[in-house]
């Protein structure tokens, strides 16, 4: 009680000597964006889509495994070495930069939701004729796509020439980290009633370039323990994508699978969640 008095009389001692602004608040803490992003920009019906994993230190963020998707427009950018970056201020105001030596440097400003997952805001900066065909300025806003950090459970069913089913969808299921500092994921899987695919390692692996997560696009490696399996590939661009409840819908395309089921380059489908 002595100790709440004496709050109350220092308090009402600095109002009384004009200090009408406390110099022992905090500041607001910035929002985290950290997570597979993707963006939009878009102007007179003109868009430019932008996938990207953000990682930030301190009010500072940086992307890697940035790719350019979905352009309706006269989109003929060849991307070198693509960069985004940002700093967060005042909780979730957030401004950045989108460059590559294709098509230069576009700002952008907005804020981010309180919980950091969306993004609403304008952007900046483009050069007239540019190659990403967007208007000089127009708006921007982004959804962080859920990790993929986690437990999977889902099927994995074999499939013939036309797609069609080929024996029973078999139990699949994966442990999964996403890191968002280098945009790499690692874990392992299993597989139940197969012959040939068992269980082993489950990762994205930079050295290859087809090889990534990034916004609803999701390619990984399967480095099988059979011993009678070199490596089977899953391409999301080949019909995979991540989904916002948490879904993975894809392909998978085993190599060197005749040594254990007397076929080459088997195909499954794959449908998991987590």
């Amino acid at each position: 009680m002595k100790h709440t008095a004496l709050i109350l009389v220092l308090a009402a001692a600095m109002a009384g000597c004009g200090g009408g602004k406390s110099t022992l608040g905090n500041p607001v803490p910035p929002v985290d964006p950290s997570g597979n992003w993707q963006l939009q920009l878009a102007s007179s019906g003109i868009g430019l889509g932008v996938t990207a994993v953000m990682n930030q230190v301190g009010a500072n963020v940086t992307a890697s495994n940035i790719r350019f998707v979905g352009q309706p427009g006269g989109y003929t950018c060849n991307p070198i070495k693509p960069s985004l970056t940002a700093v967060v201020s005042n909780g979730t105001q957030m401004d950045g930069q989108l460059s590559d030596a294709s098509f230069g440097t576009i700002s952008f400003t907005g804020q981010l939701s309180a919980d950091g997952i969306t993004f609403r805001g304008t952007y900046s900066g483009v050069t007239p004729n540019n190659c990403t065909d967007l208007p000089p300025s127009g708006s921007i806003q982004g959804t962080e796509i859920p990790s993929v950090t986690g437990t999977w459970a889902g099927t994995l069913q074999q499939v013939d020439s036309q797609g069609n089913p080929v024996g029973p969808a078999m139990p699949f299921s994966a442990q999964l980290a996403q890191n968002d500092t280098n945009g790499t994921v690692s874990g392992s899987y299993s597989v139940t009633n197969s012959t040939c695919l068992t269980s082993g390692t489950f990762n994205v692996d930079q050295s290859k370039p087809w090889s990534y997560v990034s916004g609803y696009a999701f390619t990984f490696s399967l480095i099988d323990n059979n011993g009678l399996v070199d490596s089977v590939q899953v391409t999301a661009s080949g019909g995979g994508v991540l989904g916002m409840d948490k879904s993975f819908s894809g392909s998978v395309s085993q190599d060197d699978s005749s040594s254990c089921d007397g076929s080459s380059n088997t195909a499954y489908t794959l449908k998991m969640s987590h």
